[in-house]
């Protein structure tokens, strides 16, 4: 092959590789694929972690926030929105169970690969058998990720349970009501119908639900008793309220139902008796006030009998925006002038440097004042050494790890 050749091959070879500097990266690998899972279906996962790779290092998203070492990963479809549970069977070792809905991992700023597509984790520590819900899911592919703690090798034997489920319908979207780990409140309060209030997250997990609201109004820690209608009689506090002390990033529904409503599962319920035109009320917690008063912001819908008003929200970051994907290179082509054009994933307006090496161990600095594009950035290398045997490139977000 000629010179020439070989080095547009090897070039175009290694731009799919990444290597940060802190060690190698690589997504997670399906060890075992499970196939389509049905409504009803009982399915056992079990392996040795030994066997398994250790391609991540944490699963920040979904809620693993410490280490861990080797994983053994199963794959799955569902084709209609499905309650997963999973029971411990048999387990020696700390294995941990995460969730996931891709397997792309990332070096995050401690310099840990971490599974940016991880949704929840089930850790099931105690003695077997113990079960878990790790949610509702919509159709699609997802995975399962078996990570032994603390890097210490473990045997595990679980039973996953799929069962039927359903996600809400005629849901009314409020937006981005709140930054990320901010306060803020739900209510019903000014309605006249005895109401109910549930809070979910978007895998169906039930965050916190209220009947009747407690209100202090003369500060003595006490929930009080009053005259709220001023007909000399005391009465007592029909409305819901929720105060929330912060969320983490992503979507969450309400349900605002009549008194008597029950909550039997992700997204399930049974009704109240009572229906009838409904205020919900969102947005920061009120303070100074002596009196139930609603949250600033309102939308009316009208309860039936036996159902619920469901509400759709977001809660926002308040971090810089990140990339829709991961700092990489993505395609390098040679054109007639025998230029390289080095094309990498980027963010608008951030600063990129590009270097380059024969040897992948010392490296010489092309650009260090490269602006980004939305989405990508194409750098061109116009002057390569076309005598040398390999040429590789890395671009770096400045501030962060390379990539190459």
């Amino acid at each position: 092959m000629p010179p020439s050749h070989s080095l547009f091959a090897i070039l175009v070879l290694f731009s799919a590789l990444l290597y940060p500097m802190t060690g190698a990266r690589a997504d997670l690998v399906v060890n075992e694929d499970l196939g389509s899972l049905s409504v009803g279906s009982s399915t056992v996962i079990s392996g040795n972690t030994v066997l398994g790779a250790n391609n991540c290092d944490t699963y920040t998203a979904g809620g693993g926030i410490d280490t861990w070492g080797n994983e053994v990963v199963f794959q799955f479809t569902i084709s209609e929105p499905m309650r997963i549970d999973i029971t411990s069977v048999v387990l020696s070792g700390d294995p941990d169970v995460f969730i996931l809905n891709s397997l792309e991992t990332e070096v995050n700023a401690a310099g840990l690969i971490d599974a940016t597509g991880a949704l929840t984790l089930a850790l099931l520590d105690g003695v077997p058998p113990e079960s878990q819900q790790l949610g509702l899911f919509r159709p699609g592919t997802y995975y399962i990720s078996v990570d032994s703690y603390g890097g210490v090798d473990a045997t595990f034997t679980y039973n996953l349970i799929a069962t039927a489920g359903a996600f809400p319908d005629e849901v009314t979207e409020l937006g981005v009501i709140a930054e990320e780990n901010a306060p803020f409140t739900i209510d019903t309060i000014g309605n006249t119908i005895d109401t109910e209030l549930a809070l979910w997250d978007d895998l169906g997990r039930l965050i916190g639900s209220n009947d009747d609201a407690l209100f202090d109004f003369d500060g003595d820690g006490i929930a009080d008793v009053l005259d709220i209608d001023g007909d000399g009689i005391e009465d007592t506090f029909y409305q819901s309220s929720i105060n929330v002390l912060g969320l983490s990033a992503g979507t969450y529904y309400v349900a605002a139902g009549s008194w008597d409503t029950e909550w039997t599962g992700p997204f399930s319920f049974l009704g109240g008796d009572e229906g009838g035109t409904l205020t919900f009320n969102y947005g920061p917690t009120p303070v100074g006030v002596v009196a139930p008063t609603p949250a600033e912001n309102s939308v009316t819908g009208e309860l039936t009998i036996g159902g619920v008003l469901w509400y759709s929200f977001q809660i926002g970051e308040n971090i810089p925006p990140t990339p829709s994907a991961p700092l990489r290179i993505t395609r390098v082509t040679r054109d007639a002038d025998g230029q390289m054009n080095i094309v990498f994933n980027s963010m608008a307006d951030s600063e990129y440097a590009i270097d380059i090496s024969t040897d992948m161990s010392e490296w010489q600095e092309l650009t260090d004042g490269l602006v980004g594009e939305a989405e990508t950035t194409t750098y061109t290398h116009t002057s390569p050494d076309r005598a040398a045997r390999t040429l590789f490139y890395r671009v770096r977000q400045l501030d962060a790890a390379p990539q190459e």
